[in-house]
């Protein structure tokens, strides 16, 4: 059976899963050894500002915390998405956040 063009087959998908994970893991790590942004911003923070996804999964897996107060208006990463329009993103924040 031929693909048509654009589709991917299993194992590019998997390869991209794993490409985007690698990625990810490696802006995390430049992200931790910075501390904070420019503006104060942790992290996370900085995922969630920039639409990244894959990167605030990561994040969050590795125990950053979804209530943590950055930067110089003393924003969670869920005002941060929220003012920004990412209800993606809000959700996902709101599903990892402990009462």
């Amino acid at each position: 059976m031929r693909r048509r063009e654009g589709e991917r087959g299993g194992e590019e998908e998997g390869e991209g899963a794993a490409a985007a994970a690698a990625g990810a893991e490696a802006e995390a790590g430049a992200a931790t050894e910075a501390g904070t942004g420019a503006v104060g911003l942790l992290p996370l923070h900085e995922a969630v500002a920039g639409c990244k996804g894959a990167l605030t999964r990561f994040l969050m897996a590795q125990g950053a915390s979804v209530s943590a107060v950055s930067g110089l208006e003393g924003l969670t990463p869920l005002h941060i998405a929220a003012r920004s329009g990412q209800l993606r993103m809000c959700r996902l924040l709101m599903l990892q956040a402990k009462p």
